[in-house]
């Protein structure tokens, strides 16, 4: 849902950026149940009237929010590899699982969003815009090293077996526990090996591209 009134002037453009760091500090503080218009405008230092005036209700705020933390995940995974050197995929994709752990660890609110329990049709649609921006960024880097191997729906069906061990690791342990995260790297490359490793015979491939596409 875009913005009740989208910010045309330079001071309500200002008004808007407090009010989504506000929220995203509520967040971070006391996670996404704890969030209402009212706390929000309170942490804001706006009115109540004034957050109505680009908001619709909370979800709007949540929406909005969601839509700047992806914009992040994008600028880190795009800093995954600055230089565009490439290694292995092993190691391009060890890059990406840094960076998704490194944006985690550094942005709490995004893990109340993406990683927690409140669900809504505003916040389902992030959830899937994040992991289309993870399985783009996995092919992205990817299939420079193994070009046409991986079927596109592999690295999608990737990220979203990884989600709930993403989850877990973070469950109990703000930085990312290190041995859930290890498994989750192992669980990318024994999806993905087939695809990408040299040995793999092509006609193996390509009928594992058919069962994908069925």
């Amino acid at each position: 849902m875009p913005n009740r009134h989208p910010p045309q002037q330079r001071r309500s453009q200002e008004r808007v950026e407090r009010i989504l760091d506000a929220a995203a500090r509520l967040l971070e503080d006391r996670g996404v149940e704890a969030l209402s218009t009212r706390a929000v405008a309170e942490r804001a230092g706006v009115s109540i009237g004034s957050l109505y005036r680009f908001f619709a209700d909370v979800d709007d705020v949540l929406e909005a929010v969601a839509r700047r933390y992806v914009a992040g995940l994008r600028e880190s995974l795009a800093a995954a590899r600055p230089d565009g050197s490439h290694g292995s995929w092993r190691d391009e994709l060890q890059a990406v699982v840094d960076a998704i752990v490194a944006y985690c660890a550094t942005e709490p609110g995004f893990r109340a969003l993406w990683l927690g329990e409140r669900l809504n049709p505003h916040l389902l649609e992030a959830q899937r815009t994040n992991g289309a921006v993870l399985a783009d960024a996995l092919r992205h880097l990817l299939e420079p090293l193994a070009p046409g191997r991986a079927d596109p729906l592999a690295y999608r069906i990737a990220v979203e077996a990884g989600e709930p061990l993403l989850r877990l690791a973070f469950r109990d342990h703000p930085a990312g526990d290190p041995a859930v995260v290890a498994e989750l790297q192992r669980l990318f490359v024994a999806y993905l090996r087939d695809d990408l490793d040299d040995d793999r015979a092509e006609p193996e491939r390509e009928a594992r591209s058919r069962r994908l596409r069925r």
